[in-house]
């Protein structure tokens, strides 16, 4: 292959895109992989086979809609009945017994309801229960991301209608002012494109943004691009041996334009990166600790083999590694303020489901 022959940087930006989505989709096929399963399996307890299920149907007066409710002919032991509502809730169902006469398992959908008795007889298919729940999550998210847009516009709206009335008849107060729209612009930006996440979220077609839940995982991200556009904007300077005026004009232009494939080739992901003094400050602390004492151990060694004043965390184990060090350093009353901070960029985008550069959309 031509990336394995020159290496990346022999790509060309379509060439790149490319080479980048598939890594992508093979991230999301892993995570799908480890997601929830597509199937429920058979009963495993022989004493529902002696069991009879009956479904009937009720009302939810709460959510005031219909019900279908399995109740069994006979009482069951609490192993079994553990089973029964496990794999209840697996195909969107629950136990109640609010009303006497409608105890048992309940559920939204006849269907549901029926595959849950034919886990007698064998696996259940819950792919489609899967995709709407997944929608339905999708969905709540969009219409919270709306609201955090419009709020944000809001406020930004106000702070310009402020800042355009307030006295500058001074240079002071005039700069102040600039600062104060400067921040309500760039909220006005990302209240444009917390909107467009929801709005793709809502039409099911938000293929590497559909983990984006939060305000927090968009100005991580458009941290994560704005750092690779100014590396790009440096490697041309640099390419180019550019005087300082034509650069100034050169970086004005670059900051007009929208993220492009070409910023994506100088974007690093956020992978936690500790000055060492300060981890192994933390480790001596917690290597007297009981309850810490282990993890403290394990810490040090891993710091041992890495190099430099810096460390930094790239693969996947030593991050979970120093995750759980953190949390167990914490937990004995070392201030961990600082070391934490490290770790929320890599987490933020962790959570919204973008795991490595070629996960990073372009907008």
């Amino acid at each position: 292959m031509l990336s394995e022959a020159k290496g990346e940087d022999a790509l060309t930006g379509e060439q790149m895109a490319r080479w980048d989505s598939l890594h992508a989709d093979l991230a999301r096929e892993r995570r799908a992989a480890c997601g929830p399963a597509p199937t429920v399996t058979q009963f495993e307890s022989e004493e529902l086979g002696q069991v009879e299920f009956t479904i009937k149907q009720g009302y939810h007066e709460k959510r005031e809609c219909p019900l279908w409710i399995v109740q069994l002919g006979s009482r069951v032991s609490k192993p079994t009945f553990k089973e029964l509502k496990i794999k209840a809730t697996m195909l969107g169902g629950w136990y109640s017994s609010f009303k006497k006469s409608d105890a048992g398992f309940q559920f939204l959908s006849e269907e549901a309801a029926t595959k849950f008795t034919k886990l007698l007889e064998g696996d259940a298919d819950r792919q489609e229960i899967l995709a709407g729940r997944k929608e339905r999550k999708e969905q709540t998210a969009a219409e919270r991301l709306h609201e955090l847009g419009d709020n944000l516009l809001g406020r930004a709206d106000q702070t310009l209608a402020t800042s355009e009335a307030s006295l500058q008849n001074t240079a002071r107060r005039a700069d102040i002012q600039v600062g104060v729209r400067g921040r309500a612009y760039a909220d006005q930006a990302l209240a444009r494109s917390l909107h467009s996440v929801a709005n793709v979220l809502s039409t099911g077609a938000a293929k590497y943004l559909d983990g984006i839940r939060h305000k927090t995982h968009l100005e991580t991200l458009n941290t994560v691009l704005s750092l690779a556009r100014w590396a790009r904007i440096r490697a041309i300077r640099k390419a180019e041996n550019e005087q300082e005026y034509g650069y100034g004009l050169r970086v004005q232009e670059e900051e007009e334009k929208p993220y492009s494939e070409e910023d994506i080739r100088f974007a690093e992901y956020p992978y936690p990166s500790i000055y060492r003094r300060h981890l192994e400050e933390a480790i001596t602390y917690c290597l007297e600790k009981n309850g810490c004492k282990q993890a403290a151990a394990k810490m040090a060694k891993t710091v041992r083999r890495m190099p430099g004043e810096f460390l930094k965390f790239n693969q996947s184990h030593d991050i979970e590694q120093l995750a759980d060090f953190l949390s167990r350093a914490k937990s004995v009353g070392f201030d961990t303020t600082w070391l934490d901070e490290c770790l929320e960029k890599h987490h933020r985008l962790q959570r919204a489901h973008i795991d490595e550069p070629s996960c990073f959309p372009v907008w």
